[in-house]
């Protein structure tokens, strides 16, 4: 350094061995500090009044610790006064002001003028082109297993050597071809050694398996109902006067009459009836006392499992359906009067789906599952009631999802009989009727999505993403 500039220099650096310490890699911290402008170095203080250039980057270079080569054309002076400023922001600083850019090499920072790099790289590139269509081409045949044949070569004439080639260049461009082999599944490719490899690495990626997915649903339709019944009925008589409450005709009677539900028949005719709780009470020939109690409990239950299953590749729409036809009769009126036909009416059990496997093993889904059933009333016509579900979902591969479900409880009671009387504990029983029944429906769907040859295609949870392809030389 001249005596000039050390008259006009202050330079601060506070602790350099510190500062090269925290530094640990120079050439790194100045290549991100120019690309995303955030300055990471360690701080400096620069006051230079019509210092070199080349003084200035040697300083920077010497309290950074990387190693500057400034080419020749790098000339001019520079004053800064810079306090306390991370170092490799006063180096895009003073690149910027003087029109300067550098490149890494390696461990080396070249500094030049900007203009002299841009030449320099369209130089470089205008050289690798000539060289790339000099080169000598070879051809290489490639079976295809998996991929659409003209899909893949669209695909893949984006990597040849001369795919950048301009219009200019379309004679040199034609070197290089990519042609389609239906009868042999293959691909031919001539190109340079270094593009066929390229095309060889892509074609290893993109010739792999479909992924192909089981889809298993299951409906489940699960119905049960109760139903408690108490029936009593009570009869008195003395002498010629009876009194019959909720029914109960008196045996013995001066009518001679047959009572429901077994008072007053013969054997046979309560047999033939069913066996009723009753007992009859007498006092002589001119007191007596009879009761009937029936009492009975009814459950029913039923639960209906359907569960369709089928496979399909990813990305496409599959269908599985079975069903029948209901018949259902019709009245038509005409002229000649009215004409009995049957209308007939579609009841099916399906499963419509589009799955395609995500790249973290999952399945996106959607499915459309759907069970009629054929109800009949009694005194009506059959119907048919659809259940089915519409919707998309993303489940992970071999899980199980509850799609939805529908629970639905009915509880109805009803009590008649001879007032007040009715409401006694116990013998209230034998004054009145009670019924209570309860139905409960519940109705659930699932579906169950698995990839089955996750480990022969190029999702992440699968085999190696670059298998062997093996091409046949010429």
């Amino acid at each position: 350094m001249n005596r000039n500039l050390a008259v006009g220099l202050v330079l601060v650096l506070g602790l350099q061995s510190g500062v090269r310490a925290q530094d640990a890699n120079p050439l790194d911290t100045v290549m991100n500090s120019a690309k995303d402008k955030k300055f990471t170095g360690s701080p400096i203080t620069l006051k230079l009044k019509d210092a070199d250039i080349n003084e200035v980057l040697r300083l920077i270079g010497e309290a950074s610790g990387f190693n500057v080569v400034v080419s020749p054309g790098v000339s001019g002076k520079v004053t800064v006064s810079l306090e306390d400023v991370p170092w490799d922001q006063a180096l895009d600083v003073v690149m910027t002001t003087l029109n300067l850019a550098a490149e890494r090499f390696e461990s080396i920072l070249r500094v030049m003028p900007r203009d002299v790099l841009l030449k320099e790289k369209q130089s470089f590139l205008d050289a690798e082109k000539m060289a790339s269509q000099a080169a000598p081409r070879i051809t290489r045949v490639f079976p295809i297993s998996y991929a659409d044949l003209n899909q893949l070569s669209a695909l893949l004439k984006g990597f040849l050597s001369t795919a950048q080639s301009t219009q200019a260049d379309s004679t040199a461009a034609g070197l290089s071809s990519i042609q389609v082999d239906q009868n042999t599944q293959s691909l031919i490719v001539r190109d340079t050694a270094e593009g066929v490899e390229r095309v060889r690495k892509m074609i290893a990626l993109l010739d792999v398996q479909t992924p192909q997915i089981m889809i298993e649903a299951k409906v489940i339709d699960a119905t049960e109902s109760f139903t408690h019944t108490i029936d009593g009925k009570f009869g008195l008589s003395a002498g010629s006067s009876s009194l019959s409450i909720n029914g109960a005709a008196l045996a013995g009677s001066s009518s001679g009459g047959s009572a429901p539900g077994g008072i007053g028949q013969s054997a046979s005719q309560q047999a033939a009836q069913g066996s009723v709780n009753s007992f009859k009470l007498g006092i002589g020939s001119s007191f007596t006392l009879n009761a009937i109690l029936n009492y009975s409990e009814a459950e029913n239950r039923a639960n209906v499992i359907t569960s369709p299953r089928l496979v399909v590749l990813s990305g496409k729409t599959a269908a599985l359906i079975q069903g029948g036809q209901l018949a259902v009769e019709t009245i038509t009126n005409t002229v000649a009067g009215p004409q009995n036909g049957f209308t007939f009416l579609n009841y099916n059990t399906s499963l419509n789906v589009t799955p395609r496997a995500t790249n973290d093993g999952s399945v996106f889904m959607k499915l459309n599952l759907q069970r009629d059933i054929v109800q009949t009333a009694i005194g009506a016509q059959p119907t048919i009631a659809p259940r089915s579900v519409n919707t998309e979902v993303v489940v992970d591969s071999g899980n199980t999802l509850v799609l939805g479900g529908i629970q639905s409880s009915q509880e109805t009671s009803a009590s008649t009989g001879f007032p007040f009387l009715r409401k006694l504990p116990l013998l209230g029983w034998l004054f009145g009727t009670e019924n209570q029944t309860a139905d409960k429906n519940e109705l659930m769907f699932f579906v169950t999505p698995k990839i089955i040859n996750a480990k022969k295609t190029s999702l992440n949870d699968g085999g190696p993403q670059e298998p062997e392809a093996k091409p046949a030389n010429l």
